[in-house]
C-alpha cells in the first residue's frame, strides 16, 4: 500500500487515543460531484479504480461511520482502495490461470515454503520473557498457526508488490494562515502548522517527535505554532495569552518550553514568574497582558482552527494535510517525504513557506 495512504488509515483511531478533545464536536459536510466520482484513485497496469467504484464497494462502511468530513472520507477510502484493487487483480490472475482467487493465494503461500521448526523456536524465544510460565511444547502449535496466518498475509503483500499498485488518491488539504512563532528554514518547502494547548498532555508528549522531525529536515521543514486552548482546560487560555506577550519580546519558544515543563503551575503568579526567569521586560509583559491584543491573537487562532474543522489538540497541518494527535515521527516522515517529492516533480507548485499554506 502507498505509505502516505497507509498513514491516513490510522487518523481516526489516533485522534481518539492521542489528542485532547472538547466535550462535544460537530463535523462539516464534505460534498462530492461527478468530477470527483470519476477520478482514478489507484491503478495497476491497465486496471484502475475510480472514486465512485470505491465508494460503492465500501458503502456500508461509509454509512456505518456516518462519514461526512473530507478527512474521514479520505481515511476510509485510503484504507480500502488497495483491498478493492487487489481483489480485482486476484480475480484477473485466477482467470488467466484457469483457477480461483483462493487457489492463487494458496499457490503464493506454497511458494513461500512451509513454516519451519526453527521459525517456531525463534518466535517463542522472542516472546518468552512475556510468557515466562509457558514452554515451547505448550505453545508450538499456536505459534505455528500464527506464522501460517502470517504466511498468507505475506503472500498477499508479495502479490500486491508485483502488481505495482500506484495510489493516486489525494489527501484533502486544509488552508490556514501560517502566521505565528516558527522554527526551521524560512525557505522550507514543507510548512507544519501546529494547533496546540499548553495544558494538553498529548501536546506535551509530541514535542520530542516534532523536534525529531525538525532535526531530520533542517532545510525542508518549517514549524509554525498556533493556539487552540480548549475550554476543558481552564488555564490554557491565560497561558496562551502570556506566551503571545513573551513572543512580543522574542522569547516565545523559551516561554513555550517553560509552560510545558510546568503544566500544573499556571496561576497568574506562575505565568509571571516564567517571564521573570526568561528576563523579559516585566513592565512591557504586564502591559501586554492587560491589553487586548494578545487575547485577540489567541482568539484569531481559535477562529481559524474552528473554520478549518480542527477541534482537538495537538493538530498539525503538513502543507495542509491534517495529522491529528501525538502520532509517531514515522507518520510525519511519510507525508513530508511525499511532499518533498511532489515539490521536485512540480517545480513552482509548492512555494516556500509563506503567509498561507499550502502554496496559496
Amino acid at each position: 500500500m502507498n505509505r502516505l495512504a497507509a498513514c491516513g488509515t490510522s487518523l481516526g483511531l489516533i485522534s481518539v487515543l492521542f489528542c485532547c478533545t472538547p466535550a462535544s464536536q460537530t463535523s462539516n459536510d464534505a460534498g462530492s460531484g461527478d468530477d470527483v466520482d470519476s477520478q482514478v484513485v489507484a491503478r495497476a497496469g491497465d486496471m484502475t479504480v475510480t472514486t465512485a467504484e470505491l465508494d460503492a464497494w465500501i458503502k456500508e462502511k461509509l454509512f456505518e461511520a456516518s462519514a461526512g468530513t473530507a478527512a474521514r472520507l479520505y481515511e476510509l477510502r485510503s484504507r480500502y482502495v488497495t483491498e478493492l484493487l487487489s481483489e480485482r487483480l486476484l480475480a484477473a490472475e485466477a482467470e488467466k490461470r484457469g483457477t480461483t482467487p483462493e487457489q492463487v493465494i494458496q499457490d503464493e503461500v506454497t511458494a513461500l515454503g512451509p513454516v519451519t521448526d526453527q521459525e517456531v523456536e525463534d518466535f517463542f524465544a522472542d516472546i518468552q520473557d512475556r510468557v515466562p510460565e509457558a514452554s515451547l511444547e505448550d505453545m508450538k502449535n499456536t505459534i505455528r498457526k500464527l506464522l501460517e496466518a502470517q504466511r498468507k498475509s505475506d503472500a498477499i503483500e508479495a502479490f500486491r508488490d508485483r502488481s505495482n499498485i500506484v495510489m493516486v488518491l489525494e489527501p484533502p488539504r486544509i488552508f490556514v494562515d501560517a502566521n505565528g512563532p516558527s522554527k526551521g528554514s524560512d525557505t522550507a518547502k514543507v510548512t507544519i502548522v501546529e494547533f496546540s494547548d499548553f495544558q494538553c498532555p498529548f501536546c506535551r508528549r509530541v514535542i520530542p517527535t516534532i523536534e525529531e522531525v525538525l532535526e531530520r529536515y533542517p532545510d525542508e521543514v518549517r514549524l509554525v505554532y498556533r493556539h487552540l486552548p480548549l475550554r476543558s482546560h481552564s488555564r490554557a487560555r491565560p497561558a496562551a495569552v502570556a506566551s503571545v506577550c513573551a513572543q512580543e519580546q522574542d522569547k516565545f519558544w523559551g516561554y513555550h518550553d517553560a509552560l510545558f515543563a510546568n503544566t500544573k503551575a499556571f496561576a497568574d503568579k506562575d505565568l509571571r514568574r516564567y517571564a521573570e526567569e526568561l528576563e523579559l521586560n516585566m513592565a512591557a509583559f504586564d502591559a501586554c497582558i492587560a491589553d487586548s491584543r494578545a487575547a485577540d491573537k489567541v482568539s484569531k487562532d481559535e477562529e481559524d482552527a474552528g473554520q478549518a474543522g480542527i477541534k482537538s489538540t495537538p493538530a498539525f497541518l503538513v502543507n495542509g494535510i491534517l495529522v491529528s494527535g501525538a502520532q509517531p515521527a514515522e507518520n510525519f516522515f511519510v507525508i513530508i517525504d511525499a511532499e518533498i517529492a511532489r515539490a521536485k516533480e512540480a517545480t513552482g507548485v509548492l512555494s516556500p513557506a509563506g503567509d498561507r499554506m499550502p502554496g496559496t
